[in-house]
């Protein structure tokens, strides 16, 4: 409910400043996202357990024509609409749509902090009108990024094949599983992959206990373990 009054509450407030920049400026090139300001976008850190820093493409696109030279677009942060900390993102300093192009991609880069594994927070940019370009659609000039790094049990894991291969669930051993494996996803009904990463998780927790390095849940006295049998 607090998402959809948000975007109703942004989509109000542009829609006055579309207005304002149409009345002001008089050429007929538009800039404009790709995707609508309603389909808010996620993303973990999660997935990417080795990556401080990700550089997340937002689609861009001219509304007009393409001409024979660069041509610069502007986007800002939202203040208002953003609960991210300026340490957790970082805009690019020059934005261009290329020669002859119709389309771009904006590249934001999405920073990790130790908070984000509790609090998700939101990125809201908004584009706005230049010497170059005005506004396209109020529905497409602003996008919203919710940025975290929190885990929790997937639904996959309840699957008897998957329980039975990785065991007992826990965030610290989903963390590891996906920093050892690479994956972040395990299809129930694909027996030779399920098998296959959880006897990769195990190589590495035997491996780790060989070298006198165990490792162990959060409560740091019961071991971690995967019920695959083999080796």
């Amino acid at each position: 409910m607090k998402r959809i009054l948000l975007i109703l509450g942004m989509l109000y407030l542009f829609s006055g400043c579309e207005r304002e920049h149409i009345m002001t400026y008089g050429n007929d090139a538009y800039i404009q996202f790709t995707g609508k300001m309603a389909d808010s976008l996620e993303f973990s850190f999660t997935f990417y357990p080795n990556r401080d820093t990700i550089d997340y493409g937002l689609g861009v696109k001219l509304v007009g024509l393409p001409e024979d030279r660069e041509r610069e677009y502007k986007v800002v942060v939202v203040d208002d609409y953003t609960t991210a900390a300026s340490g957790n993102y970082i805009l690019p300093e020059r934005c261009v749509l290329g020669k002859n192009e119709e389309q771009c991609e904006l590249v934001v880069k999405l920073v990790k902090t130790p908070d984000l594994q509790t609090t998700p927070v939101r990125l809201t940019v908004r584009l706005e009108p230049t010497r170059d370009f005005m506004l396209g659609e109020t529905s497409h000039i602003a996008r919203i990024i919710w940025i975290n790094d929190k885990i929790s049990k997937p639904d996959w894991w309840n699957s008897v094949i998957v329980n039975s291969y990785l065991g007992t669930y826990s965030d610290e051993k989903y963390r590891l599983f996906i920093e050892i494996t690479g994956v972040g996803y395990l299809n129930p009904e694909d027996a030779v992959d399920c098998r296959f990463n959880a006897l990769l998780l195990k190589k590495h927790l035997n491996e780790k206990e060989a070298n006198d390095e165990t490792v162990y849940e959060k409560d740091g006295h019961t071991k971690m373990t995967v019920t695959v049998i083999g080796s």
